[in-house]
């Protein structure tokens, strides 16, 4: 148990000090197209659209910005990570220590929600100096962005067991996980949408995760609260329990 609880931690400090080593890739990049984003919007819409519930666009789609930017990160840190060692060949000795499954899986997902939470450090700043955010709940506000960061470093964990290499990480991040960061209601409120786009969004949980940052944030949301927090919760939980299925079955991983 102990000597399980040392390579975690070992493992968990590795793969921050990984990324910590390539910030102007991992941590200054994601942040700058973070505020290239924002300044598009604000540039393009100004503060003429209109309004929601007394919320300027500019504040409105600065919070989904934040969000979607650290559930990014979160995901690539962990997926990418996860890939190269299978290129490298180096992802066997996990598979010779002592680690358990759900260690292995909890490391890899600290070390992205500690990316996601840094990205959202660095670029909350820049953003705010545009939105000016009141901030309506800080117990919401973390419960949002780790939820969120943990989501995504889980669904990271996941594509990178099941991908052989890059090819096939870039063929999940483009097609499953960037159409459903940009049809989350980053961008728009889903009470503007026809009903039929409407209930396609509320099969999204990164719907949920972006509407409670954004309530947290600004007062502002889509749904209701309690039925936001029991969807992430599900979600995280399905897939952990997924991630580790999946570690113990070998599954692309010992082959």
């Amino acid at each position: 148990m102990r000597q399980n609880l040392f390579i975690f931690n070992n493992l968990t400090h590795k793969e921050i000090r990984r990324f910590l080593k390539v910030y102007h890739q991992t941590i200054l990049s994601p942040v700058i197209t973070g505020m290239i984003f924002f300044l598009i919007f604000r540039l393009a819409t100004g503060n003429g659209i209109e309004e929601f519930s007394g919320l300027t666009y500019t504040v409105f789609v600065g919070a989904g910005i934040i969000i979607m930017t650290m559930m990014q990160q979160s995901f690539s840190n962990s997926s990418s990570s996860i890939t190269i060692s299978k290129i490298h060949g180096n992802f066997i000795d996990y598979l010779i220590t002592p680690i358990s499954a759900e260690n292995f899986v909890l490391a890899y997902s600290l070390s992205s929600i500690a990316r996601g939470i840094l990205v959202g450090i660095c670029l909350f700043p820049f953003i705010e100096y545009f939105a000016n955010f009141k901030i309506h709940s800080y117990t919401i506000l973390l419960f949002a962005a780790l939820m969120g960061t943990l989501l995504l470093s889980l669904l990271g964990v996941i594509v990178g067991l099941i991908s052989n290499n890059f090819e096939q990480m870039s063929s999940y991040t483009s097609y499953l996980i960037t159409p459903l960061s940009f049809l989350s209601g980053t961008f728009y409120s889903i009470k503007k949408l026809p009903h039929y786009f409407e209930s396609l969004n509320l099969i999204n949980p990164l719907f949920y995760v972006i509407d409670l940052f954004r309530y947290g944030l600004t007062g502002y949301s889509d749904t209701g609260l309690v039925s936001a927090a029991t969807v992430l919760l599900s979600a995280n939980l399905i897939s952990f329990s997924a991630a580790v299925k999946i570690f113990k079955s070998g599954y692309r991983i010992k082959n």
